[in-house]
């Protein structure tokens, strides 16, 4: 009976605004329905209701409750927020709103409006916002190419003020028993966000790395060749050159990525266009030998053959660039589906300069549940560094990354505490030794918001 009452009753209010009649009719009605916690109703007739032109307080705060009792907190916000604008004192809209932003990482929004909820104006702002602890392996499928790789990782978020969001890490990894020796690397992240206002933020990074690898990589090529009589009664020569080589010595990298965009916000539509500079200084120890085997096999009929034997050995200095600077720009473009579960975006990155490398596209998608959320994102890049998620993650190796997929899972113990799962795989051609195989990580993460 109640829902014939329902439909009856929206029906006459659709009647009554079109004949631009009674603001009485459709305030009883989305009142009625806020009353009854008819959400779904609500959400129908606050849409229906703004295509006829209303667009004022009580129906926008209603609406947007309707959205954030449904979970879909990002069209909350966007009612809550016309509401909240409508009248800056209404404690409801404010108390509703900086839930909806929080839930929609909106933190400058939740900032904003942080005093008006609790009344207090410290502490929102914290010397630690948050902790995250994560390490990996990362294994090898082919022990004679490549060892396994392992992570330490250390993070910590920061609320100076208000309009700014600092997040800093540590990471140090390593990788031992490769073909062609080993390495380590230390790394050191700070980035932050700076609110600029209308939905607008600055977002700067910067990541320093230094490298350091210990090199014995030895490696092989053959050659073979045949050459006929130049005429009746000449020798027939068969040859074969076999060159050695031999690279060792100890190679040091020290670089930085610098990086720059800005992200607008719009409901669910988040758009973040982006510069990226690297920087990197290299000092190499490595020497080269090289030795040469050439065998020469010369017949005749008649003659007995002839075997000649020659061997050269050079030995020099493996040359790499002592200096370089790379330059790359990009975007990164997030959309959320109507019901606000699923989310899918995708970025692109165009190092830019003097060689032609093909740009980068790697897209991805989201999964949030009430308590759990799922990540999953394709990745391939070229022979080239660069940094991803607004900096906070370096890929500074030269390897051609041919395939990368990343399955992350998220479990929400409370509100400040989650646990994360992510598994790896990578398909790669090795820069040095340009042998290609795959890996497998598995990582565990703990965050804990203060």
């Amino acid at each position: 009976m109640q829902k014939y009452l329902i439909v009856f009753l929206m029906l006459l209010s659709l009647s009554a605004v079109a004949q631009k009649t009674s603001y009485q009719t459709v305030d009883s009605v989305s009142y009625y329905l806020y009353e009854q916690k008819m959400w779904d109703n609500l959400k129908d007739y606050g849409k229906l209701a703004k295509k006829m032109g209303y667009n004022y307080h009580y129906l926008n705060l209603r609406t947007g409750i309707a959205y954030y009792q449904s979970k879909q907190y990002f069209k909350a916000e966007k009612y809550l927020n016309k509401a909240y604008k409508q009248n800056p004192s209404s404690k409801v809209a404010a108390e509703y709103l900086y839930v909806a932003a929080l839930k929609n990482q909106n933190i400058f929004l939740a900032g904003k409006l942080h005093s008006a909820v609790t009344n207090d104006t410290v502490k929102f702002t914290q010397l630690i916002s948050n902790i995250i602890l994560e390490s990996g392996i990362k294994i090898s499928t082919d022990k004679s190419v490549a060892g396994n790789v392992n992570y330490y990782s250390v993070g910590l978020g920061h609320l100076p003020s208000k309009k700014i969001a600092v997040f800093q890490s540590y990471l140090f990894q390593n990788q031992k028993n490769n073909n062609w020796g080993e390495y380590e690397q230390h790394q050191y992240y700070v980035g932050a966000s700076v609110y600029l206002g209308n939905n607008w933020s600055l977002d700067l990074g910067t990541h320093l790395h230094q490298y350091q690898s210990v090199v014995n990589f030895k490696y092989d090529t053959t050659e073979t060749s045949s050459t006929p009589p130049k005429f009746a009664g000449d020798y027939k020569v068969d040859s074969t050159i076999i060159k050695h080589y031999l690279l060792m010595g100890d190679y040091k990298q020290q670089g930085a990525y610098f990086y720059a965009g800005f992200t607008k916000r719009k409901g669910g539509f988040k758009f973040s266009p982006f510069f990226q500079l690297n920087t990197e200084s290299n000092t190499s120890l490595i020497q080269e030998t090289k030795w040469i085997e050439e065998k020469l096999d010369k017949f005749k009929p008649g003659v007995k053959e002839q075997h000649i034997f020659n061997k050269d050995t050079v030995i020099s200095d493996f040359d790499v660039p002592s200096n370089v600077l790379n330059k790359l720009i990009g975007f990164n473009a997030e959309f959320v589906t109507r019901g606000e579960k699923f989310k899918t975006g995708l970025t692109f990155y165009q190092p830019i300069g003097k060689e032609k490398i093909r740009g980068s596209l790697s897209p991805y998608v989201k999964l949030d549940l009430k308590r759990i959320n799922f990540y999953l994102s394709y990745f391939k890049k070229a022979n080239v560094g660069f940094t991803e998620h607004y900096g906070s993650v370096l890929v500074n190796t030269y390897d051609n990354i041919r395939h990368r997929i990343n399955f992350k899972t998220t479990y929400h113990f409370t509100p400040k505490l989650n646990l994360g799962l992510l598994y790896q795989y990578e398909n790669k051609t090795d820069a040095l030794s340009l042998y290609r195989y795959s890996s497998n990580m598995l990582s565990l993460s703990f965050q804990f918001k203060f």
